[in-house]
């Protein structure tokens, strides 16, 4: 299963002011879950991940990267309780590489046949009894393709110019949360206070 590369982890500061739990831990890179204890917090922290950190994390098998994003704070009231953790999106697409012009596109008509935007490539058929590319054919009840000047019934040979790939993207948004209060760090660098 695809997951998204970190940018940030959250860090709880307890109420003694001293007392920090990292989402991460510093020397194993092992994940710590956020109910681990039930101290009063003080703030809880969205901090970009070090060098040494994210190597830690990525061994673990968490994918994540350094930066030099801003470090967030978010100070708590007295007797508030917090949640700190990320939502996001998964997209799936499949999308066409042309071997021609090296060209990516998305192709989503489904009436036509796929076909380079920048080159016009598109793939061929070859009719072995004609010796030629044919651009026009028909395709047979069973799914054979067929050459319209030959009937050939071993069917043509396609010829592909239009690698079909697939490719996914991540949306992931980090928030600290409150009843009555959110900060959001968008997976776009923008910061929601609500």
């Amino acid at each position: 299963m695809s997951s998204p590369t970190l940018e940030y982890y959250w860090l709880k500061t307890l109420s003694d002011g001293v007392t920090v739990i990292p989402q991460f831990d510093f020397v194993t890179g092992e994940s710590t879950r956020w109910n681990a204890n039930s101290d009063e917090l003080l703030q809880v922290s969205l901090v970009p991940f070090t060098v040494d950190l994210a190597e830690k994390v990525i061994r673990k098998g968490t994918p994540a990267i350094a930066t030099t994003n801003p470090t967030f704070i978010f100070r708590l009231k007295p007797g508030e309780t917090a949640e700190a953790g990320l939502t996001g999106d998964l997209t799936i697409f499949d999308y066409y590489k042309c071997d021609i012009c090296g060209n990516e596109f998305k192709h989503v008509d489904g009436t036509k046949y796929a076909e380079c935007p920048k080159c016009g490539t598109r793939d061929e058929w070859y009719c072995a009894r004609c010796d030629q590319y044919k651009l026009e054919h028909r395709v047979t009840s069973k799914g054979q393709v067929q050459c319209l000047d030959c009937d050939i019934e071993m069917g043509l040979n396609r010829v592909v110019h239009l690698k079909r790939k697939t490719s996914t993207t991540h949306t992931c948004d980090y928030f600290i949360r409150t009843a009555t209060r959110t900060l959001t760090v968008k997976d776009n660098g923008s910061v929601i206070y609500e």
